[in-house]
């Protein structure tokens, strides 16, 4: 669920602006148009009509792509030249993250557009060349590499469970990855691309588990959550050895579901969905943990948080007809405690 970006359009349902110490994130588009923005570099990406998408810097407007079908986009950085766009066909007729579309290649450097397959899920990996989707209908998880325009590797996925969406993150040769058995168990897989051995790292004993994962600099970090039967587990393992008997446990509750997992390496901390137990009510809102003292501090007020992306440099929270952001450019957060960056 970490790695589902779900439609911002469907998000923002209401007018009613929330009472928060968020910063609101603006734009010179319509921010229910804009699928990528970087306030820095002024580069906006942005829905122009339901079939065409649109590329602003400064005060220049360039057409990306134009489908022929009413549509939404997701937009994700590749590196400084590539872009991957999800195009979702007719996406008001079936709001599922399953929800199966084009993926392209978007060389913004000479402005082209390459159509890769279809698929969802769209991710993407280190280094910063390498992306991954799932085709639910194959059932395989597809791995490519935008720059050389090569396919580096298929890995067949479980399609007897259909609400399974598996979890990826890529290391250079380091492939992890969860699949389902006809049983209904979830297993965490860790696969070496270069000497082709796989093995299990780890199965839960609930059934109702859920992984989601990303990468800092010298580990990988998962979130293992349910919603049948609440809970939140957070463990990493050192990526110089990956040994799950050896991973270091951050936080272990039985509050959840927990979801949209995000690695910050400059706060050396990760950031989701979680609970918080307000005044009246339970509140699901965003939470920081930091990696090095497993501390857990809410970063948002809004009560009900539904999602987190990361927009550039920013974390940010689509929420009703309004995106906010959580810190600031200099790393300052707007709700909770201040911490130093990781320097």
């Amino acid at each position: 669920m970490g790695y589902i970006n779900i439609i911002i359009s469907i998000l923002l349902l209401s007018n009613v602006m929330a009472i928060t110490s968020l910063k609101e994130l603006t734009s010179k588009q319509n921010i229910l148009n804009l699928r990528y923005l970087n306030q820095q570099t002024q580069l906006t990406i942005y829905k122009k009509t339901p079939k065409e998408l649109m590329l602003s810097t400064n005060f220049k407007a360039t057409p990306i792509l134009k489908v022929d079908v009413d549509s939404d986009f997701i937009v994700k950085r590749v590196n400084e030249d590539y872009f991957i766009i999800w195009q979702i066909p007719y996406h008001h007729d079936l709001l599922s993250p399953m929800k199966e579309g084009v993926i392209y290649t978007y060389n913004m450097r000479l402005n082209i557009v390459k159509k890769l397959d279809t698929g969802a899920i769209p991710k993407v990996h280190h280094p910063k060349n390498i992306i991954s989707y799932y085709n639910s209908s194959k059932g395989a998880i597809s791995i490519y590499n935008v720059e050389d325009n090569i396919r580096v590797a298929t890995l067949k996925i479980n399609t007897n469970r259909n609400y399974f969406i598996p979890m990826i993150s890529i290391h250079k040769n380091d492939i992890f990855y969860s699949d389902i058995n006809d049983k209904g168990k979830i297993g965490l897989i860790h696969l070496n691309l270069a000497t082709k051995e796989r093995k299990i790292l780890y199965k839960p004993t609930r059934r109702t588990s859920y992984f989601e994962s990303c990468l800092m600099k010298d580990k990988i970090v998962f979130l293992e959550s349910s919603k049948e039967e609440p809970f939140t587990s957070i463990f990493s393992l050192k990526l110089s050895e990956i040994n799950f008997e050896k991973r270091t446990i951050h936080i272990s509750s039985t509050t959840g579901p927990s979801h949209h997992l995000t690695c910050e390496e400059r706060f050396d901390s990760v950031f989701f969905v979680t609970q918080f137990e307000g005044k009246t009510r339970i509140n699901s809102e965003v939470g920081q943990l930091n990696l090095s003292n497993n501390s857990l501090v809410a970063r948002s007020d809004l009560k009900f948080v539904t999602t987190i992306t990361k927009m550039a440099d920013k974390i940010v929270i689509p929420y009703r007809k309004y995106i906010y952001t959580i810190h600031n450019s200099q790393g300052i957060f707007f709700v909770g405690e201040n911490q130093k960056e990781k320097k």
